[in-house]
This record gives structure tokens, sequence and C-alpha cells, in this order.
């Protein structure tokens, strides 16, 4: 017996990850060879498939369960509950669309640093399993000033919060710290000890390095000391693209961060650093275009990762602009690429699941 075997393979699955592009053909084969030529496109599809679109940067909030101090200070812009629920309305219109997202901290008052993870990780829990999108991973706060005693409090995260990937601690002195008289004092004793202690649990360190010489110095200094500690760099290393005064020491840190294999680096956040006189959406990508092109000069396309900073991306334009402003920047991409940036170096970093 013969079998006649008519391929196109779907075009738009080949074109996928690789760039492939397989011509239609028919073929008249014998039963064997058509059931195994059958096997091999199946299995070519499953390769070339894109990996998840990963949104690495989500924040949420319950004001009846948690409070936030620094709430009220962006009064009615920011002042109530931020769920998954606007997230998705927010992406509706956008150029793409992440089927799963990544849970930042996002500075509850203490204690409720383990709540607020435990709240998170209920909120996966119950999701349902179609839901769009899902949490994928959560970044959670732990104290790692107190060195190795931090472990307490890794013990619980690692215990309550499965998805934990991840530890966020603001860098003493930054702008969501208290101001110290040394902002390179945390890169000495007990803060490097505790975020040291992060490779025995299986997570990251990821922090915002203060937009100044001083704290671009600091953070290459941190994160030498760690070579066994991988680091995520949040909002492109904060450069004041607005300023454009320091693009020269912000490009000089990222390449010398980028020299450090342990590090990764966020596409996100960029337009608040590109803001006029604070004014909400006074911002264009050719403004940022150089820094992201600088991004990724230094650390290629396999350590960069999409990150759409909601819900604070309000303050400065709309998530579905900020989208499209990240798929004008990676039109120069290849497929390959862009499928790296957008999800495949997330599902490395974060271990979320396909």
């Amino acid at each position: 017996m013969r079998c006649h075997v008519l391929l196109p393979v779907d075009a738009s699955r080949c074109t996928g990850m690789y760039g492939l592009v397989v011509p239609t053909i028919t073929m008249v084969l014998s039963d064997q060879l058509c059931f195994v030529l059958m096997l091999l496109v199946a299995g070519s599809l499953a390769t070339t498939s894109d990996p998840p679109i990963i949104d690495t940067h989500v924040h949420l909030t319950n004001v009846s369960m948690f409070n936030y101090t620094w709430q009220p200070v962006y009064g009615k812009r920011l002042g109530f509950d931020w769920t998954l629920d606007n997230y998705s309305q927010a992406v509706a219109n956008a150029s793409f669309h992440p089927s799963k997202v990544v849970f930042i901290e996002v500075h509850v008052d203490a204690p409720h640093w383990l709540k607020e993870a435990e709240y998170v990780q209920s909120l996966a829990d119950a999701a349902s399993p179609d839901s769009t999108p899902e949490i994928g991973a959560i970044v959670a706060y732990a104290p790692v000033e107190q060195g190795s005693s931090v472990s307490l409090w890794l013990d619980r995260l690692r215990d309550r919060v499965p998805l934990l990937r991840g530890i966020r601690r603001p860098i003493p002195g930054a702008a969501s710290s208290p101001p110290v008289s040394d902002p390179c004092g945390y890169i000495h004793g007990e803060f490097v000890a505790g975020v040291s202690m992060l490779a025995n649990y299986n997570l990251h360190f990821e922090f915002l390095i203060e937009e100044d010489v001083a704290g671009f110095n600091c953070s290459v200094a941190f994160i030498k000391q760690l070579p066994h500690v991988t680091f995520v760099v949040e909002h492109l290393g904060t450069p004041d693209i607005a300023g454009n005064h320091s693009f020269d020491s912000w490009a000089a840190t990222m390449t010398q961060l980028a020299a450090l294999p342990n590090v990764n680096i966020k596409l996100s956040g960029a337009p608040r650093e590109d803001l006029h006189a604070n004014t909400y959406d006074d911002w264009s990508v050719e403004e940022i275009r150089p820094y992201v092109a600088h991004v990724f000069a230094a650390f290629g396309y396999d350590r960069v990762m999409y990150g759409g900073n909601w819900f604070f991306v309000n303050l400065s334009t709309s998530l579905s602009k900020w989208i499209d402003a990240v798929t004008e920047l990676l039109a120069g991409a290849t497929p390959s690429q862009r499928a790296a940036v957008l999800g495949g170096n997330a599902q490395r970093v974060y271990r979320v699941a396909a």
C-alpha cells in the first residue's frame, strides 16, 4: 500500500523560533515511511514552538489585607487594589499578551513580608487552569541585612511559597530605603552575607541600582563578591534617560555587569526614567532606543528579559503603550532573539513551567 503525504507543514509554526520555512510538497510513500515522516514532522513542530510570553515585573496589591506606607504618596493614582483582572484589561489591546507573570514584592509594611508572598501564592493556587495570565513565579522580600540569620525567613518562604524563585530587597540608601551616610556601605558585612545565603536555596537576588555614579560603582563591587549568586538588575539599570547626563557612566556600568555571567537585566521601567518634569506620557521610543541598544550589545539577547513594571508603569504611560514600544524596539531582532527576551530567558531564570 501507498499513502499520499501532503506538506505544507504549517509555515506559521515553522517560522516561530528559528525562522525556518518549509515548502509545500506532495509525496507518495510507503505506509512505514509515511508514519516515520509524520513523527518527524510532529517532533520538529514541538521543538520549534516559541516559549510563553512572560512579564517578569508585575506588582499586585490588596489594601484591605496589607498596609503600604508608600501608597498615599501617589494618592488616587495608585491608592487601590491592583489585580490580575486589572492587568488583563490593560494588555487587551496591546501588540502581545503575556500568558504568565512574575510577581515582584511591592514594599508591603513590616512585618507582613511573608504574608504578602503567601497571599500571592494563594492567588496562584486558586486560579483556574485556563486563567490568563497565570502567576508563574514569585519574588519575595527578605531582610538580607540580617546576614546568615535571614535563613529563618528563607526557610519559612521556601516551605510556604512553592513558587518562590528570588528575593528582592531595596539597596540601603536607595530611594525606597532609609538614607545612609555611606551609599556603598552595604557592599560589606551582613548585607552581602545575607545575599550569599540565597544560593543555598536556589534563589536569585534582584534589585534596583541607585541612578548615580556612586550607585553604579557600588553595584559592580557588590556583585563581584558573589559569583555564586544569580542577579537580576531591574529597569535597564535605571539610567537617567530624561536628563541624559549620565549615559556614559551608566553604559560603562552595564558593560562591567554584563561581563559577569551571573547577571541578568530587565527591559522594563524605561518610560519612568524618560519622563520630562514628571509629565505623563512625555517619553518616546527614540529616546529610549540607545539605552536598549547598549543593553543588548552588552548582555546579548540571552540575558535580557521583558518586564511591564505593572502597576507603577501607570505613573508614566499605559502598559499597552509600553508593550507596543517593546515590540518596536525588538523589530530588528531575529525570531529566536525576540522569543528569548519575551519568555525564554524568564523560563530559565525564574524556572517558569512551560
